[in-house]
């Protein structure tokens, strides 16, 4: 399990058989995001670093307010993060 918001928040990625592909078959790579609704607080999302590649199934858990339906939102391009880079599918 990989730690991505919060103590209480998680994010279990389960990958397929096999090696982790080349850069070019990954899904989502996210970079250095850092992300809250009000820049004068605390980030609802601080992601170091995250690779998804193609094919892995990824569940996401954890309580409400902990940054799920964000992180979505960010993945769709409909919020914008105050740093880092999220790139999905390029």
């Amino acid at each position: 399990m990989v730690a991505l918001f919060d103590a209480s928040a998680r994010v279990n990625v389960l990958t397929p058989a096999g090696n982790r592909l080349d850069e070019k078959d990954r899904a989502i790579d996210i970079t250095g995001l850092r992300f809250s609704w009000d820049v004068s607080s605390a980030p609802v999302l601080d992601i170091s670093d995250l690779q998804i590649d193609k094919g892995q199934r990824v569940f996401i858990e954890g309580p409400s307010g902990s940054g799920k339906s964000t992180l979505l939102g960010l993945l769709a391009d409909t919020v914008i993060p105050q740093a880092g880079r999220v790139n999905v599918l390029y």
